[in-house]
């Protein structure tokens, strides 16, 4: 039951980290596309 749990944290740590990626990548993009 343990190694359950820790895979779910694992995922979830996996996921945040691509949602907080994919939002600093998005942001950068804003200010790209402003600049130019």
């Amino acid at each position: 039951m343990s190694s359950v749990t820790e895979d779910r944290i694992n995922c979830n740590v996996r996921s945040s980290k691509s949602a907080k990626f994919s939002d600093v990548f998005v942001r950068v993009f804003i200010a790209v596309s402003a600049d130019s």
